[in-house]
């Protein structure tokens, strides 16, 4: 008898958990080509990009799933600021994500805010950057099938010029 493969776990709150915790990792194994990770699979498949304006994800009634970005930074020396500076404008970063749900008529439901989760700062050696420091802003999200509008925002008091705002829609659908 041959053994078989055991079919890919569904997204759980352990695999949003582990995109929120160790995002960065994951980017970096594919940028190595090492794709088959358990932390690979997650993001691939339990995550939505928050910044990722007018994009369209579809999760399943049954998936937790994490939205996700990271604030990111290699080359910060040469930008002239130290490692602490770094981390302290990282900290000040101010991220709001916000729910919505589409109503059967199409038009949208009452915004509601949703808890992030941030990591401390952290640092890791990314492959083609060097040392880079990165904090991770996500949500946890299991939500009951239909169409929702997820609006991420992120201000700085360090950078004003660089606030931003992106509407991604979750389409959740039925098992």
């Amino acid at each position: 008898m041959t053994a078989q493969a055991a079919p890919p776990d569904k997204c759980t709150r352990g695999s949003a958990q582990k995109v929120i915790n160790a995002g960065i990792v994951a980017a970096n194994q594919v940028r190595e080509g090492r794709v088959n990770t358990g932390i690979v699979d997650a993001i691939t498949n339990c995550r939505y990009v928050l910044y990722d304006d007018g994009e369209t994800f579809t999760f399943s009634e049954d998936d937790v799933f994490a939205g996700m970005t990271a604030f990111t930074w290699w080359d910060w020396e040469s930008d002239g600021y130290t490692r602490a500076e770094v981390k302290g404008i990282m900290k000040r970063v101010q991220d709001t994500v916000l729910l919505a749900e589409v109503m059967a008529d199409g038009s949208l439901g009452e915004f509601v805010e949703v808890p992030i989760v941030r990591t401390p700062v952290k640092y890791h050696v990314m492959a083609g950057q060097g040392m880079t420091a990165y904090q991770i802003t996500g949500v946890v999200l299991d939500l009951e099938p239909g169409t929702y509008v997820s609006q991420y925002s992120s201000s700085s008091p360090d950078f004003p010029d660089e606030d931003f705002t992106a509407t991604v829609t979750l389409v959740v659908t039925p098992d």
